[in-house]
């Protein structure tokens, strides 16, 4: 006696046996295994931040970020971010760039970017491996970033009023909002303006936590700013997260930029970035580092 012929879409036995048991292999893993990378930045233990600032946290990599911690507010933001002559290296901790690093120096420049011709206010300059520039500015005992110039895309974007990097008097867990125009130029013809639009920055200070990174172990705050926006045909969504230590600076930092335009361009770019190297420093002359107070 044969065998009777399966119906079509009919499973064996067998087959489904084994069908079961991935299943079932598939609803352990979920369980048991952790949901992040970094499985101590949970609900329970960091309970002050959002579901998406854990995930962010969890490209920097496992035992990164430690216990929350009581630390002062920031009140000198050159305490927590020397602004000295510098260059330091970081180190990704995310996706294919995993393990790549990344030389960033701090320079005193004579001219604010936005200022003309010939004027002597000064600013400083943050290189990422001669790429991409931001400008920075010590504004009414604020840090601010006023112009970014970006090789790679070869852009030059200004903020008006800049976009805030630490604020001197902001208070712990009190989310501060403003809005910024924003004009986008041609690089290599700056007189040519590309694009121009409107966002709502939100600056957090998201209180102090054990920051464990490969030049050393920090209590450092960690100070979020997102912005939500539209430049050009661009919708913007971003939230950057940087640990700052006292006395050194960022030891850490998050960029997650999220940028739509009409149907057809949807991307979102995130990276992590832990310190591993800082050289000695030279301090810059006429910047003195203001006493060690809160």
């Amino acid at each position: 006696m044969t065998e009777p012929t399966p119906r079509p879409g009919s499973c064996s036995a067998p087959f489904l046996t084994v069908v079961l048991i991935a299943v079932l292999l598939a609803v352990l893993v979920e369980c048991f295994l952790p949901g992040s990378v970094n499985a101590s930045v949970t609900p329970a233990t960091h309970p002050r931040l959002t579901d998406q600032q854990r995930d962010l946290l969890d490209l920097l990599g496992p035992d990164v970020v430690g216990d929350p911690v009581v630390l002062p507010e920031i009140r000198h933001v050159r305490n927590w971010y020397p602004l000295q002559n510098q260059d330091g290296v970081y180190l990704n901790a995310t996706g294919s760039a995993k393990g790549d690093h990344e030389r960033i120096s701090l320079n005193r420049i004579k001219r604010n970017p936005q200022e003309q011709l010939g004027s002597s206010g000064g600013s400083w300059s943050l290189h990422a491996s001669g790429i991409n520039t931001k400008y920075l500015i010590e504004s009414t005992g604020h840090l601010r970033l006023p112009t970014e110039t970006s090789v790679d895309h070869g852009v030059i974007t200004v903020f008006d009023p800049p976009e805030p990097v630490l604020l001197a008097d902001a208070v712990e867990g009190e989310p501060r909002t403003m809005t910024s125009k924003i004009k986008v130029y041609d690089l290599h013809n700056p007189s040519d303006m590309k694009y121009q639009g409107s966002v709502e920055e939100t600056y957090t200070d998201l209180g102090g936590y054990m920051v464990h990174v490969p030049y050393g172990t920090y209590e450092a705050r960690l100070i979020s700013v997102r912005t939500v926006g539209k430049v050009g045909p661009a919708d913007i969504e971003t939230e950057d997260l940087a640990f700052y230590a006292r006395g050194v600076g960022r030891v850490a930092y998050i960029e997650r930029k999220h940028v739509s335009a009409f149907l057809f361009y949807d991307k979102t770019t995130q990276r992590g970035m832990v310190l591993a190297e800082l050289p000695a420093d030279t301090t810059a002359p006429g910047e003195p580092i203001p006493p060690a107070t809160p």
